[in-house]
């Protein structure tokens, strides 16, 4: 801006134009799955894992935005679990699942 009052020009605004689909989110490799749904959930939601070693114990722990574990449970194989998350607040939050030394994440928004 200049004392006279001329305001400086906006800049040119980039455009990159890509596809969204907005979808259920979940991790796929080989014939492994991990989903979550639904997903934002208004508490109660599903972990669906399938195709993992039923010989191992999965870990799943959920991780507030700053790290912290507000959840933590194992089951075997590749089973799906539901969950309640009733008594946390509302925000987002990461799903972390471990078979053997596979690592997987997700994001889940709680409404």
């Amino acid at each position: 801006m200049t004392p006279g009052g001329i305001y400086c020009n906006p800049p040119a605004l980039l455009f990159v134009e890509e596809e969204l689909l907005v979808e259920d989110i979940s991790v796929t490799e080989d014939d492994r799955s991990f989903r979550l749904y639904p997903n934002p959930t208004s508490g109660v939601f599903t972990v669906d894992v399938s195709g993992f070693d039923s010989d191992l114990t999965s870990t799943i722990e959920i991780l507030g935005i700053m790290g912290e574990r507000v959840y933590h449970t194992e089951l075997q194989g590749g089973k799906s679990i539901r969950l309640n998350l009733d008594n946390i607040a509302p925000g987002i939050y990461i799903v972390r699942l471990q078979n053997g030394k596979d690592v997987y994440t997700d994001k889940l928004i709680r409404q």
